[in-house]
């Protein structure tokens, strides 16, 4: 939260504020990892370390990009994700009417927003043995050598499935690393 107040939160007003990548009727899964994640996510150098952003930092608008890439990698756009926890371990996909095994889903974050044909980075979604819901990372994406990360939703009524307006927000049990970040 304390991230995100960082770079969602218009200080004129002091109230959040979507970013312009996300328009205010979209229907969005945020995808929130837990305290632990975070310090890894700090660890890894995805983040910055909360107490050093500061205005007067050399490195400030940098240290906002990166936080605000990070929480943008982990919004998906067009979709949400309930956790059915569906005993047939399928989701429905919309664009094809079906019931699938995998669904990959655009993040709102872009690695070069200014070039209008590269689209915006994918996760991919299906679930796990139990029916809950999985969050991976593609070998383009994923630093990790080349291999799929793999993150899942943390189960219970103060983790998973808080309803927003055109929206849902889960707790999962790592982040998703995204090389584009890095750099």
């Amino acid at each position: 939260k304390k991230y995100a107040n960082l770079v969602f939160t218009d200080l004129g007003k002091g109230e959040y504020a979507n970013p312009v990548e996300i328009e205010n009727e979209a229907f969005v899964t945020v995808l929130m990892p837990n305290n632990t994640a975070m310090r890894q996510a700090v660890t890894d150098g995805y983040l910055p370390k909360y107490e050093t952003i500061v205005e007067s930092s050399p490195t400030y608008a940098d240290d906002l990009k990166k936080v605000k890439d990070f929480i943008l990698w982990h919004i998906l756009q067009g979709r949400v994700f309930p956790n059915d926890l569906n005993p047939y371990h399928v989701i429905y996909d919309h664009q094809s009417a079906t019931y699938v095994q995998t669904v990959s889903q655009e993040t709102f974050y872009n690695p070069n927003p200014d070039n209008l044909s590269q689209l915006p980075v994918r996760v991919d979604v299906s679930k796990n043995a139990d029916g809950n819901l999985v969050f991976a990372t593609s070998p383009e994406t994923s630093e990790v050598g080349g291999d799929s990360t793999t993150v899942q939703v943390i189960l219970g009524a103060k983790n998973s499935n808080f309803f927003a307006r055109h929206g849902i927000i889960h707790g999962i049990d790592g982040y998703l690393p995204c090389k584009a970040i890095l750099q």
